[in-house]
């Protein structure tokens, strides 16, 4: 009886819980399905008030208390009315390096496999790294948080904490219950405009393209995480923010344009797809109620290289509005419309996520920064944009899968965009298909390092070789057609007897010999006589029009045709004939 009174509801998944649920269940053991961040607080901390900061927030978010269970009908989750966990407290300020020992845990934790039904599904910890300067680790299971649900929570959690420092009431909470988001689910799938929502993402996908990849090759995701990051100066940034206003676009639009210019360029992919996550909450009431809601919806763009940056952010900015319009249709349901579940096929493969700066966070007086450490392992490629409003430019993280992708390769393709996107910034009216993606060490390897063939060759020609061979081994097998074999001694004897009959015939250097045979040990023989006599060779392709054959005979005027009597009465009539 206790342990049915320690949960105060049983409550069915929600779609996007769901998608989780058996995202893990059938996905590689190795993946990874945790977010974590690491918040640096700039000041001391204590952590008695901290820690119940933490608990009052947990009371306040069902999410948080969220357990999950396996029923006859399926899965359900209940929501624990205690808080039944713990947040450790670990001093690494003695350490050579606080900062590195605390990312070690972290990185530990957040790596480690979470069962979902045992947990556990949300884990937080505090680390001093020295009496001015801490870390808050927050960790959750994506199947309980998405990104926006974890921006909410940790302001909540600095409103409570200064509250507390500064000895008031942290105030009501505003946080809605998990059910409120599963009958808003409940209602909008039942709703009209479910309906014209999946109307619409089946009219843009009636004749949809195939997903591309940055990656060469094709495996499944092997798990774990694969990060490069790369900053785009803040003078970039600058010009990228003048481009937006005067443009009418926002800095998020124009990263996305930049950035899919870019994938266009290296893939030359013209109907270019590229997912985008959206918070799915339209309503307000439903951006105060924690939980896993996230959805990430199809971007379809036109692509050419003569369309100006300027006229593909307008373009972006008119498809995201559309796209937003329809965010709550569930891409795992437009798979399942499209028939791409059963193939495990995709719209995209790459994300492309545009973290506006909206952590504005205070912990009783003192300012934090906001360390993104983990979205979790991911089938491709997914771009995350972070923009802090710090005035110190943009963080970019290629988080790739490892099976695809080398460390090596996501930096070279940053540092790429990179200066795609300033040259952008410089000039938005240019083509994007005049902006250079090589830097001059590139152009070099691929004009010159790549084609640098030059090797030591011994001053020779094909019959000496072929007679050379004749001289060390003239028994190894030479040629085989079919049933015909011949040795090096017998190609080498047959070449010799005909290229002294085409030297009769006037054959030499300067001159040219027709040959019209099929494939076949004679076509060989033929070659090499050729050779030897010093001719060069006109193929003739006895299935070519008999008009082209004679246009070609008349053009190049060889001292004679080699052929066979087969093939010879389907030939124009041409200066002399040599029959096999």
């Amino acid at each position: 009886m206790n342990a049915i009174n320690e949960f105060s509801q049983v409550l069915p998944l929600s779609a996007a819980q769901t998608g989780m649920w058996f995202a893990q269940k059938f996905g590689s053991s190795d993946s990874i399905f945790n977010l974590a961040e690491s918040i640096e607080i700039h000041g001391p901390i204590d952590p008695v008030l901290f820690e119940a900061a933490l608990r009052q927030a947990g009371m306040e978010a069902d999410t948080v208390r969220v357990r999950f269970i396996e029923q006859r009908d399926g899965i359900r989750q209940t929501v624990s009315r205690t808080l039944n966990t713990t947040f450790p407290f670990i001093d690494v300020s003695s350490e050579p390096d606080p900062r590195a020992a605390a990312e070690s845990w972290m990185m530990a934790e957040l790596t480690r496999p979470v069962d979902l039904l045992t947990g556990p599904l949300w884990t937080c910890a505090l680390f001093k790294a020295a009496a001015d300067h801490y870390f808050w680790y927050h960790r959750s299971h994506h199947i309980v948080m998405d990104g926006f649900t974890g921006g909410l929570f940790a302001r909540r959690v600095a409103e409570i904490y200064t509250a507390l420092t500064e000895g008031r009431s942290p105030g009501q909470s505003t946080f809605g219950p998990l059910a409120l988001l599963l009958e808003e689910e409940n209602a909008y799938r039942s709703s009209e405009r479910f309906a014209r929502d999946r109307e619409y993402w089946l009219k843009q996908f009636a004749d949809r393209p195939a997903a591309f990849s940055l990656a060469g090759q094709r495996r499944q995701n092997v798990g774990g995480l694969l990060r490069q990051t790369i900053h785009l100066s803040a003078e970039s940034v600058a010009a990228l923010r003048a481009t937006a206003q005067a443009s009418g676009a926002s800095l998020p639009q124009i990263i996305i344009a930049a950035t899919a210019a870019y994938l266009y360029r290296v893939t030359g992919i013209d109907d270019l797809v590229i997912g985008l996550p959206v918070t799915a909450r339209p309503k307000g009431r439903l951006r105060r109620v924690p939980g896993m809601v996230a959805n990430a919806v199809p971007l379809r763009l036109a692509m050419s290289p003569d369309m100006s940056a300027t006229s593909l952010i307008r373009d972006v900015g008119r498809r995201v509005r559309d796209a937003i319009r329809h965010q709550c249709y569930r891409y795992e349901d437009l798979r399942r419309d499209l028939n791409l579940l059963s193939t495990n096929g995709h719209l995209f493969t790459t994300v492309i996520n545009i973290e506006p700066f909206d952590y504005d966070l205070c912990f009783g007086g003192h300012s934090a920064t906001t360390h993104n450490l983990c979205n979790g392992s991911g089938d491709d490629l997914a771009i995350f944009v972070y923009d802090r409003g710090d005035g110190k430019g943009l963080r970019i993280d290629f988080d790739a899968n490892p099976a695809l992708y080398t460390a090596q390769e996501l930096a070279c393709h940053q540092q790429r965009l990179v200066r795609f996107v300033e040259a952008i910034a410089q000039d938005p009216s240019r083509p994007i298909g005049a902006i250079d993606i090589l830097d001059a060490a590139e152009r070099r390897r691929v004009l010159v390092e790549w084609n640098d063939t030059v090797r030591a060759v011994s001053p020779t020609t094909l019959p000496s070789l072929i007679e050379a061979q004749v001289a060390r081994r003239g028994d190894a097998t030479a040629l085989v057609c079919e049933d015909t074999t011949l040795s090096y001694a017998v190609l080498n004897a047959r070449a010799n007897r005909l290229a002294h009959l085409l030297i009769a015939q006037g054959a030499g250097p300067e001159q040219i010999v027709a040959l019209a045979l099929p494939r076949s040990a004679e076509l060989i023989v033929g070659l090499l006589a050729i050779a030897k006599s010093g001719a060069a060779y006109l193929p003739l392709d006895p299935d070519y029009p008999a008009d082209r054959l004679a246009f070609m005979l008349a053009d190049a005027r060889p001292v004679c045709l080699v052929t066979s009597n087969a093939i010879a009465e389907r030939l124009p009539e041409a200066g002399r004939r040599l029959l096999l």
